[in-house]
């Protein structure tokens, strides 16, 4: 799927959409659509609260207990293929959740995010009540328990297409843990990158339309072209997720 064929439809979304002006900290000025289904005006509303959450996970000496999850799904580099990923992923998300929560979680970030070429995968921070023990493979930390994490990994469960009966596949997933190390940073930050100023696309519609739109231009772009049409909520935070 090429970000080209839907340049249009996103303009013409933006133009319809009622734009909300939002100053930031350093004084700019940006507009945002709020016409989302709450994508837009949920993001700039918790963006202090995942800030606050994010640096307080940035100052704890050490966290075993913070999980970074990546859930994807296979599908068809087509319109129709990028579309059944994302239906598929949004009704999977919920019970991979709460299947979570029955092994221990206790608060989590999701966030929705378009490939480039607009099939659909999440992030999660995942904050687990007890310690995880871990082993250390090439600087990064993995669990120790290779039981816990095939349980994590046999959570992510999803519907394929309208196959009937109901098929039900499993695709992997990719865990990790995030002691306070130097890349722990790199991890919270890519979770969170969307919130807030990833709703703004302005910039990286402007991009595209002239040619020089780069990785995150499109992924935002697609982003925000699946969750606009299939009215899709881009974030899921856990309540007290900052306490």
């Amino acid at each position: 799927m090429k970000i080209e064929s839907v340049l249009k439809e996103i303009r013409d979304n933006q133009r319809r959409a009622t734009m909300i002006p939002h100053t930031r900290p350093d004084g700019t000025i940006v507009r945002f659509p709020a016409a989302k289904r709450g994508n837009a005006t949920y993001a700039w509303r918790t963006e202090p609260l995942i800030s606050a959450y994010r640096e307080g996970i940035l100052h704890e000496i050490l966290d075993t207990s913070l999980m970074f999850i990546t859930l994807t799904v296979p599908y068809d580099k087509t319109f129709e293929g990028c579309k059944v990923s994302w239906l598929a992923v949004h009704k999977a998300l919920g019970p991979f959740i709460k299947k979570l929560k029955t092994m221990g979680a206790k608060k989590y970030i999701a966030v929705l995010e378009a490939t480039g070429e607009g099939g659909c995968h999440v992030h999660l921070l995942v904050r687990w009540k007890t310690i995880i023990l871990t082993v250390t493979k090439k600087e990064r930390y993995y669990p120790a328990d290779r039981e816990f994490s095939r349980k994590v990994w046999d959570s992510w469960v999803f519907e394929w297409g309208k196959v009937s009966p109901k098929t039900l596949q499993k695709n992997a997933v990719h865990i990790q843990i995030c002691p306070n190390n130097s890349e722990n940073q790199n991890i919270i930050g890519y979770v969170t990158k969307w919130i807030g100023k990833g709703s703004d696309i302005e910039t990286a519609l402007y991009n595209a339309e002239q040619g020089i739109a780069n990785k995150n231009d499109i992924s935002r772009l697609f982003t925000n072209y699946w969750a606009f049409k299939l009215r899709i909520r881009l974030y899921r935070i856990s309540r007290g997720v900052i306490k």
